[in-house]
């Protein structure tokens, strides 16, 4: 390991970790099969969601009245109210992938000094909705944010955005487990509005169009 690696600072001392390279990304590819029960491609499908900004910038693509690909603000839209998983669940643990499964924890021996999970939880039964988890994981997140960016070995000021892209749950205790734990995937664009960014979502955008073309 590069002894002039950042490191992070726990009682036992400074831990050391290795950086991946500059502008690496490992997108979360969702499958449906592998996660039956959980993964909600639609939200997938039509979500652009920055964690570290304020919840009123997360968007869903949309249709005009003249049936063209919108960019819409989703919190006050019908859409936010969708459940989070399928079937609905009114509780779930939630960690963000990027922190929780960094190897500098198992390789400093410091699992325990993982942050712990989210836990999210409707007390009167109703199913845990996008807008739930998009308001409370932004405020985890934002708790994190020198944390993910040391993982990342990044600056404070760099502008880089985190996006969602996609989540899974643990196949430990069984679909029913009432804390299974639920790992959020993201994906950063490195720069902010930089061009190989904004296609991604120009192509989300054309394939949410696509689907609704030929919809029965």
């Amino acid at each position: 390991m590069d002894p002039s690696a950042p490191g992070l600072g726990f009682s036992g001392g400074p831990v050391q970790f290795s950086s991946a390279p500059v502008g690496y990304q490992m997108p979360f590819v969702p499958d449906p099969g592998d996660q039956k029960g959980i993964y909600v491609k639609e939200i997938y499908d039509r979500l652009k969601w920055p964690l570290l900004d304020i919840p009123g910038t997360a968007e869903i693509v949309d249709l005009d009245s003249n049936g063209e690909a919108q960019w819409r603000p989703l919190l006050g839209h019908t859409f936010a109210e969708t459940s989070m998983t399928s079937p609905p669940r009114s509780r779930m643990l939630v960690v963000l992938s990027l922190v929780h499964d960094g190897e500098f924890w198992q390789d400093a021996e410091a699992m325990d000094n993982r942050p712990p999970p989210l836990l999210m939880e409707n007390i009167d039964g109703r199913p845990i909705s996008l807008a739930q988890v998009i308001t409370k994981l932004h405020d985890c997140t934002i708790r994190l944010r020198d944390l993910i960016y040391e993982i990342g070995n990044r600056e404070l000021d760099d502008c880089a955005h985190l996006y969602f892209s996609g989540i899974s749950k643990s196949k430990r205790g069984g679909p029913d487990n009432a804390d299974a734990l639920f790992r959020v995937h993201v994906l950063s664009d490195i720069v902010q509005n930089d061009p190989m960014g904004e296609e991604m979502w120009v192509r989300k955008a054309q394939r949410f169009t696509a689907q609704q073309c030929t919809s029965p």
